[in-house]
């Protein structure tokens, strides 16, 4: 329902997360398979190339990211390679000689910040730089020449506790190998890892592709779903998760309902040929009832609207006050076949009606329920009901004259 707090902050978890809710879970025996899996999946134009679950460790552009990884450690690998010897031969430099060479990177500091290409957060970076030399060298010269070697030694000692962890990270950020669990804290893949090694794999559905069946439409959409779930079906005939399982129940409670039905019809039919002893006006008694489902499902195809596990309880209630109604004006048609309208005399036409308008304005009033199943509900209710009462009232008397008129015309004959 429109308005809920669960909703408000369903919808809003979506917004500020950029992570889709409803997704589909795909098991895969090793980190591998889910890698084969991925690639099959980011094919299908209904799923999103952001995978969840592992798919956090496989992104999309993962190839385009491994060649500029290849591009930037062949521009960077000989310098991280000999850093270790720049940086000794630094150290071995006396004071003149130190002075004289920051002087140097003074220099190109200052013709690197005047270029009009340099991005500026690369600018403000060389701005610092340059005035931390400057503080150093401003710190450097007072000082006696004697003191120079062991100034030099803490301040090469220094300079390898910066150095070292960071150029072991820069080497570690250009390692084009693609990433593992290993390489992420556990706590980001405890729920997606079992026991045994499996992984889960989640699936999300394209906006874009649910947006083709209207701005409104969700990914719960009868059409998207059936093509999203049908679609992860063909890449991982075991895939789960929390949209598939309402694809599933949904298909489970359709087909269960269309076997139902034909059971229940043949029995009604089973029944009421019993009754009249006629197969004709057993299947006139079912005029309203296939008259009213057809015409009720007609509409709701009009208005945009779906069978859904709600209101497709009103099937089996429209079949049994239907059938009821049409077995009404049967009898009073056979009791009276002289007096028109056909059975619906003696107060026969007067009771359905009463009967059928008590029972829309019960099922009518679940309209008015926030809930939007039990409002199609009401109003599938409602709609089918006064189409069951129209046919007794026109559609019934119209076939009973009719049959009557072929009757005496072939009794004239004979």
């Amino acid at each position: 329902p429109r308005g809920l707090d669960s909703v408000y902050w369903q919808n809003r978890v979506v917004e500020h997360s950029g992570r889709a809710i409803w997704t589909g879970t795909s098991l895969a025996a090793n980190l591998e398979q889910a890698r084969q899996r991925a690639q099959k999946f980011r094919q299908l134009d209904t799923v999103s190339p952001q995978l969840g679950g592992v798919g956090l460790l496989m992104p999309a552009d993962e190839d385009d990211r491994v060649a500029v990884i290849h591009e930037v450690r062949g521009e960077l690998g000989e310098a991280l390679a000999t850093a270790a010897e720049h940086s000794d031969a630094v150290s071995t430099q006396s004071g003149a000689g130190l002075s004289v060479m920051l002087s140097a990177i003074r220099v190109v500091l200052s013709q690197q910040r005047i270029q009009a290409d340099v991005p500026p957060v690369i600018a403000a970076a060389l701005n610092r730089l340059d005035l931390a030399i400057e503080q150093f060298v401003t710190r450097w010269a007072p000082l006696p020449v004697e003191q120079h070697p062991a100034a030099s030694q803490r301040i090469q000692s220094a300079f390898e506790r910066w150095r070292d962890p960071r150029v072991a990270a820069v080497r570690a950020m250009l390692d084009p190998t693609p990433l593992s669990l290993s390489d992420v804290p556990p706590e980001m893949m405890r729920s997606y890892v079992a026991s045994d090694g499996r992984v889960a794999l989640e699936v999300a559905p394209d906006p874009a592709a649910i947006t083709a069946y209207g701005e409104d439409a969700g990914p719960l959409h009868p059409a998207f779903l059936n093509r999203f779930c049908n679609q992860m079906s063909q890449v991982d005939p075991g895939v789960t998760g929390v949209i598939v399982q309402i694809f599933n129940s949904g298909n489970l409670i359709r087909e269960s309902y269309k076997m139902v039905g034909a059971l229940a019809l043949i029995v009604v039919l089973v029944l009421v040929f019993l009754d009249f002893q006629r197969l004709d006006d057993a299947l006139l008694s079912l005029a309203p009832v296939v008259i009213s489902f057809a015409v009720t499902f007609a509409v709701m195809h009009l208005l945009g609207m779906n069978i859904n596990p709600a209101n497709i309880i009103a099937l089996p209630l429209m079949f049994g006050i239907g059938v009821g109604s049409g077995l009404h004006v049967l009898h009073r048609c056979r009791i009276d076949p002289a007096t028109r309208p056909l059975g619906l005399t003696a107060g026969t036409g007067k009771g359905v009606m009463l009967t059928s308008a008590t029972a829309v304005i019960g099922f009518g009033s679940m309209m008015l329920a926030s809930h939007r199943g039990i409002a199609s509900l009401g109003f599938v209710m409602a709609l089918g009901l006064t189409l069951t009462a129209v046919s007794c009232w026109v559609v019934m008397p119209a076939l009973l004259e009719l049959r009557a008129q072929i009757s005496d015309a072939l009794q004239k004959k004979s």
